[in-house]
C-alpha cells in the first residue's frame, strides 16, 4: 500500500468520495470503482480509521470479485486480515 503524508490524507479523501459516484455514472465503470475504493481504504489505512478503512477495502473486494478478478480480491482479503489483526475497530 502507498503511503500518504497524513497532511495530504484528509484532501485525498474527500477527493476520492467525491470521485466515486463520477466514476460509478461514467459508463457503469466497476473497475473504475473498485480502484477508488481501495484507495479510500488506504487513506483510511494512513488515517489511522481502520474501521472505515476496513469497510471500503471489502466494498473494492466486492467489486473486484465481481468482476472476476479473484486475485486482486484475495491480496484485498490478505489486507483486511492483517488490518483486523491490528486490534480492535472503532
Amino acid at each position: 500500500a502507498a503511503i500518504v503524508p497524513v497532511a495530504m490524507a484528509q484532501p485525498c479523501e474527500s477527493a476520492l468520495q467525491e470521485s466515486i459516484p463520477q466514476v460509478a455514472t461514467a459508463e457503469n465503470n466497476l473497475e473504475g470503482q473498485a480502484i477508488l475504493q481501495t484507495h479510500l481504504g488506504t487513506v483510511y489505512e494512513q488515517l489511522g480509521q481502520l474501521k472505515d478503512a476496513c469497510q471500503w477495502l471489502q466494498v473494492a473486494k466486492r467489486s473486484y470479485e465481481a468482476l472476476g478478478n479473484v486475485e486482486q480480491a484475495q491480496t484485498l482479503q490478505l489486507r483486511i486480515t492483517d488490518l483486523l489483526k491490528r486490534g480492535p475497530l472503532s
